[in-house]
């Protein structure tokens, strides 16, 4: 489950550089 949530924390950055939620 480690790397689910390290994936997941890396997409959520990824996505919030992408499209930005300011």
């Amino acid at each position: 489950k480690t790397d689910v949530a390290a994936s997941n924390g890396v997409i959520h950055v990824i996505d919030q550089v992408i499209l930005p939620k300011s």
